[in-house]
């Protein structure tokens, strides 16, 4: 039979609110420089190279990886730099015309307007200090002259002379931000080849040189170099980045982004970047470490009730909510609703533990709560988010329906709410989104409806392979079931074959093997040696396969007792594992239709009859889909 049952959509975990950060900003005030590491583009990419559905190459960190000039910490430091440099100037102002004190007043005004990035504001406190041989003073005066100019030889020279480490980093980094990659690294050469001690920074910005050349590799041999010296969180963090980037050319790359990730957290709890790193690593495949982890953040004296720390709440009830105890995660959720932060995140999951718990009329009240929290939020970072956000709670919305078989209210939401509008096709929302409309639809008997929407969704011809394998599989499953359209039934069949000669080895060959089985003896269409020897071991791997092959015998063998024995076998696997709990009546349906077409041939039409009419009271109540199929075989008897 067909298989359209995708175990990834009967997992709830990811319809929890607050759970993954697409993306994770560290802010390194020491280098003046900001990292964004887009989380969610490197997971899709490490995924695709697992299935081997996709071949991907790194040749460029940047997609994944991106350095920024500045700091985050010194941005938002500024309107309190202002006021500092306010008070400075009002209390120190007589040491101006003071000999002995003027160049140290003037250096010290210089460097509040250098974090300020008041250049020309700078060059003026500089222009007035005396001493201007001065190490030191001479150092800011080339640094103040390089940043008011595009470039000035004489005052790069002067700083790679001096060659000090804060010169060496200062000189790198202008560099580096021209991508001079050449003059960045023989800067910090000169340094090292002329210093027995390097400090840390340097091999840390050896690695942020790398970075921006796209060479993992090195970026991180340096900054493992930069660590031992010194035990940074920031570069500890970095190379849990750098592996995770690196795992998607080479997928056992990921156990040593996990080992830096948990070292950067141990180093400091409180270093947020780092714990959201964490919780996307961890949370769903080791939910009580990560419940630990989180435990001892929530309790720090230092952690503030700011946005991050009620995402650490929410996600600290969903260790419980993974482990499948759902009324602990719901003590936790409750002890959050007084609060303005997260409401609808924090009813989408209240919705969810009460779901579980088959309190579906609570669950319901709870995500229609989380609905009218969304629509009162203000404060969401960009449309993405507040896009990705709405379908989640409306995914739920419908699913929390449907489990209580309200269909006609599931369509309602659909309509009335978002509908298709603004929600992009995608493996994950045709899984759960879509999937839920589509059952709705299904359920309410609309055939037309359900095979228009898939036919478009298979007609597209940017959209992924596997949503419109996920498309196929669906339409080839109430086509077979309804006996529509056969038209459409083998446009299904050839865009199979294809995906099958295309990727023969991918992550859904069971999935497509199978689907091309069937619906090829559906059909009455011929089945190559070569597709049935690659059928033939996929048969105990699943009960759609174990199912196929009964009919398979039936159908071609002629082996009526074999074939029904096989459907049975299907019916054990399927019992064993809740997973596939929705297979059952279905399986039992089709192994007796199959049956009574069997008798009809033999010409046993009585028994086939009495079959038959058994067979219409059960499918009135279940799989109406069927309906169809039991009718015409009644005229038949």
């Amino acid at each position: 039979m067909i298989d359209s049952n995708e175990l990834e959509n009967n997992s709830t975990q990811s319809s929890v609110l607050c759970g993954k950060s697409e993306k994770i900003t560290m802010d390194i005030s020491s280098q003046d420089l900001t990292v964004d590491f887009n989380f969610a583009e490197c997971e899709k990419a490490a995924n695709e190279q697992k299935t081997g559905t996709v071949k991907n190459e790194v040749s460029d960190i940047s997609k994944y990886l991106l350095i920024q000039e500045g700091s985050l910490v010194l941005k938002e430091q500024k309107e309190m730099l202002k006021k500092e440099l306010a008070v400075y100037r009002m209390e120190n102002s007589d040491l101006a015309d003071d000999k002995r004190f003027s160049d140290t007043y003037y250096f010290r005004l210089a460097a509040f307007h250098s974090l300020l990035k008041e250049y020309d504001k700078e060059a003026e406190c500089l222009s007035k200090i005396q001493n201007k041989e001065n190490p030191s003073y001479a150092l800011r005066i080339a640094q103040n002259k390089i940043a008011r100019t595009e470039r000035t030889e004489e005052n790069l020279l002067i700083l790679y002379n001096l060659n000090t480490a804060e010169t060496a980093r200062k000189l790198s980094g202008w560099y580096l931000s021209k991508s001079e990659f050449e003059n960045a690294e023989k800067a910090l050469c000169h340094f090292i080849d002329e210093h027995d001690e390097v400090p840390y920074e340097i091999y840390f910005q050896y690695a942020f040189l790398f970075m921006k050349k796209g060479d993992a590799a090195k970026a991180v041999h340096y900054l493992r170099k930069s660590f031992y010296l010194q035990n940074t969180v920031q570069a500890s963090l970095a190379l849990s980045m750098l592996y995770l980037v690196l795992a998607t050319k080479k997928h056992s790359l990921l156990k040593k982004a996990l080992y830096w990730c948990d070292i950067a957290v141990h180093l400091d709890f409180s270093f947020t970047p780092a714990l959201r790193l964490y919780i996307n690593l961890n949370l769903e495949k080791n939910p009580e470490k990560t419940e630990r982890i989180l435990s001892r953040y929530l309790n720090l004296n230092t952690a503030h009730k700011d946005g991050f720390y009620f995402d650490a709440a929410i996600n600290h009830a969903k260790c419980s909510f993974v482990k499948e105890k759902y009324g602990e995660a719901l003590d936790r959720l409750s002890s959050l609703v007084e609060d303005g932060t997260n409401q609808a995140a924090v009813w989408n999951n209240i919705a969810l533990c009460n779901a579980n718990l088959r309190k579906y009329d609570r669950a319901e009240r709870n995500i229609a709560k989380s609905l009218e929290k969304f629509n009162e939020q203000k404060n969401f970072k960009n449309e993405k988010e507040k896009s990705k956000q709405l379908e989640i709670i409306l995914t739920n919305y419908m699913k929390i329906l449907n489990a209580q078989e309200k269909y006609k209210e599931t369509l309602s939401i659909f309509e009335n709410t978002n509908g298709a509008k603004d929600f992009v096709l995608s493996k994950d929302n045709y899984l759960n989104y879509f999937t839920e409309w589509l059952k709705a639809i299904f359920n309410t008997g609309d055939y037309e409806t359900y095979c228009s929407f898939l036919n478009q969704v298979l007609m597209f011809e940017s959209e992924s392979p596997m949503v419109k394998l996920f498309a196929c599989n669906d339409l080839l499953k109430v086509l077979t079931l309804t006996e529509q359209n056969s038209s459409l039934v083998y446009k299904c069949l050839d865009f199979l074959k294809e995906l099958h000669k295309k990727y023969p080895h991918g992550k859904h060959t069971v999935q497509v093997v199978n689907n091309i089985i069937f619906t090829s003896l559906e059909l009455g269409e011929p089945i190559p040696q070569d597709l049935l020897n690659d059928f033939i071991p996929t048969i105990p791997l699943h009960p759609c396969n174990t199912a196929t092959y009964g009919l398979y015998l039936i159908k071609i063998k002629h082996n009526a007792e074999r074939g029904i024995s096989y459907y049975d076998r299907a019916m054990t696997m399927a019992l064993k594992d809740s997973k596939f709990a929705g297979l059952i009546e279905e399986l039992k349906i089709k192994k007796e239709i199959e049956y009574a077409k069997y008798l009809i041939q033999t010409g046993e039409f009585n028994s086939a009859k009495r079959l038959i009419e058994r067979l219409n009271k059960r499918v009135s109540k279940t799989l109406q889909g069927y309906q169809q199929t039991v009718t015409r075989l009644l005229t038949e008897c």
